[in-house]
C-alpha cells in the first residue's frame, strides 16, 4: 500500500473510533472522541498533501501543469475538502477543534450522542455523516487522479 492508501486507511481507522465512541452509551468519552477527530484530520489532510507533492515532483513540466490544474480545480470545486483542510489546519496551527457533543433522548429507548459543527444541533452539521462523506470523496479523488494519470495508485 503506497502512503495515500495508508493515510486513507489510517482516516478510515480514526472514523471508525468516532462512531464506536459516539455509539457507546456507558462508557462515552468526549475526550476519546475528540483525540480521534483529530487524528482523523491529521491522516486525512496528508492524503491531500501527498497527492500535491507527487505532482510537485512530477519531471514532465506539460504533465505537471495539468495535474496541478486538477488538483486546484478539484480543491477549489469542493465545498468537503476545503472545509476539513480548514478545520485541519485551525487545529494543528491555532486551537484543537472540539466537536459540541449533544445529547439525544429517544422515548422509549437509550440515550444518544452526536457530535456537531454547530451549537444547534442540525443534521447537515453533525461530525460523522461529514467525515464520512469526505472519506468517500477523497477515496474518488485518488481513484480519479490515478485513472488520469495524474498520480500514481
Amino acid at each position: 500500500m503506497n502512503k495515500k492508501g495508508q493515510k486513507l486507511a489510517e482516516a478510515k481507522y480514526f472514523y471508525d473510533r468516532m462512531v464506536e465512541i459516539q455509539n457507546t452509551v456507558v462508557s462515552h468519552n468526549r475526550e476519546h472522541f475528540i483525540y480521534s477527530f483529530s487524528a482523523f484530520l491529521s491522516a486525512s489532510r496528508s492524503v491531500l498533501q501527498y497527492m500535491c507533492r507527487e505532482i510537485e515532483q512530477k519531471k514532465d513540466l506539460v504533465a505537471k501543469q495539468e495535474a496541478k490544474k486538477w488538483y486546484d480545480g478539484k480543491m477549489t470545486a469542493s465545498q468537503n475538502l476545503k472545509f476539513f483542510k480548514g478545520k485541519r489546519d485551525i487545529n494543528i496551527h491555532t486551537t484543537p477543534i472540539m466537536p459540541i457533543g449533544h445529547i439525544i433522548a429517544v422515548v422509549p429507548g437509550p440515550v444518544a450522542f452526536r457530535y456537531s459543527f454547530s451549537a444547534k444541533r442540525k443534521p447537515e452539521k453533525e461530525v460523522l455523516p461529514l467525515c464520512l462523506s469526505y472519506l468517500a470523496e477523497l477515496e474518488e479523488f485518488i481513484n480519479d487522479g490515478v485513472s488520469k494519470g495524474y498520480i500514481t495508485p
